[in-house]
This record gives structure tokens, sequence and C-alpha cells, in this order.
């Protein structure tokens, strides 16, 4: 979760005050941003 927080500014303090289930909100969001900007990695 720390790319979450680099990317978005946000100090160690406002993640660990954060809950689980809003972080990964987040974490979806941004993995499907970067998704549509870059697409999907293939294996």
């Amino acid at each position: 979760m720390a790319d979450l927080g680099f990317f978005n500014g946000w100090q160690p303090s406002e993640l660990e005050a954060m809950p689980i289930g809003k972080l990964m909100l987040y974490r979806e969001l941004a993995v499907k941003r970067w998704n549509s900007t870059f697409g999907a990695k293939e294996d």
C-alpha cells in the first residue's frame, strides 16, 4: 500500500489511520486507472 501513499501524497500515519476496505478500494481504482491508461500487462 506504500505505492498508494506515494502517488497520492499521503503520509504513513494517514495510511495507517485508513480502514483496510478504503485502502483496497483506492488500490482497485488505481489499478483500473493504470490499465485504462497503459493497458493491462499480458503474461
